[in-house]
């Protein structure tokens, strides 16, 4: 498929879905609010220049903006970031600024950021070494990254279940990678990190786990 028309495909899809997007992580993920948004505050150091990659309507840069000096929070959806500034004018740290931006094309200087966090999208993302090789050039040496990636490969039954359920929606959601954490860690070790840390998290209630992985540049 071309770039364009997958870009477009994608804008499409998470344009609509960006007025109920918080709604839809609370309905699938408990594990989201409980665990997952912890331990990504727990691996952000004081005071740092966090870029948040995907950042959606900014639930991970709301939790994090009270450790950090700054959050630069970017994603491809114009609507997603509308949502977003919406939240921000209403409740948000004043430190957190959303732009739409391609994370396969960041306009960030080169070594400035200390941590870059990307959660729930390089399954997503058709080209993940592209949006790597960015993330690499803004990150500053020894800087760190935070991914979680859904763990559609995690089971031959998930694979199944949520093949029928996309196949069922009208607007199948956009997915390229179907991993386990085994995978999920080799594609972070393969774009030059460091893998420092990596575990799957799921509540009992929750359909699909998400697989969590620190690394360091």
């Amino acid at each position: 498929m071309d770039d364009k028309i997958r870009t477009k495909k994608e804008k499409t899809y998470w344009n609509k879905l960006s007025v109920n997007y918080d709604r839809f992580i609370q309905k699938h993920w408990n594990i989201y609010n409980t665990v997952l948004l912890e331990k990504i505050e727990n691996n952000v150091k004081s005071g740092a220049v966090v870029l948040d990659v995907a950042c959606g309507t900014g639930l991970v840069s709301e939790k994090i903006a009270g450790k950090s000096k700054e959050v630069i929070s970017v994603d491809m959806s114009e609507n997603m970031i509308a949502q977003a500034n919406i939240k921000k004018e209403q409740n948000q740290p004043n430190n957190i600024s959303f732009n739409v931006e391609d994370a396969y094309k960041l306009s960030l200087d080169e070594n400035s950021c200390d941590t870059v966090v990307c959660i729930n999208a390089l399954h997503n993302t058709k080209h993940p070494e592209k949006a790597f090789s960015e993330i690499k050039r803004v990150l500053k040496p020894e800087g760190k990254l935070i991914v979680s990636i859904v763990g559609l490969g995690t089971s031959f039954k998930i694979k199944v279940m949520f093949s029928i359920v996309n196949l069922l929606q009208k607007t199948p959601l956009p997915v390229f990678h179907n991993l386990n954490l085994k995978q999920a860690v080799n594609l972070v070790k393969d774009a030059g990190f460091k893998v420092e840390n990596s575990e799957l998290l799921k509540d009992k209630n929750d359909m699909m786990p998400l697989l969590f992985i620190v690394a360091n540049h």
